[in-house]
């Protein structure tokens, strides 16, 4: 295998690994505890749009965008979509989604992890 392939397996590699959690205690109930599930990796096109978001300087939208990129559900699939950024900046505390995307953001692998594994 060569370079390109190599890259190719380690990226989907990360992409397609198990899912990892956070609790999210001020959305729970008494009979329901939930949690935010997450890939350790997200694709070049979903940090473009988080991004975007800090270029124009809404770095508020830039977390609740990254919340939509990142945020799954028990089964692997996305909680929100983009096109409900808007109401979410609206309806959802800033802090807790803050929260949650710090946490997630903490469990990525620096450079130096990287060249280490």
């Amino acid at each position: 295998m060569g370079i390109k392939d190599n890259a190719l397996a380690q990226f989907h590699e990360r992409l397609s690994g198990e899912l990892l959690s956070i609790d999210v205690p001020e959305w729970s109930t008494k009979d329901e505890q939930v949690k935010v599930y997450y890939k350790g990796a997200m694709t070049g096109k979903q940090q473009a749009q988080i991004f975007k978001h800090y270029s124009d300087g809404n770095q508020v939208e830039a977390v609740f965008m990254s919340l939509i990129m990142r945020a799954l559900d028990a089964d692997g699939k996305a909680i929100w979509r983009a096109n409900e950024l808007s109401e979410m900046m609206r309806d959802y505390d800033p802090d807790v989604v803050g929260r949650i995307v710090e946490e997630i953001s903490a469990t990525e692998l620096t450079v130096e992890q990287v060249k280490k594994s």
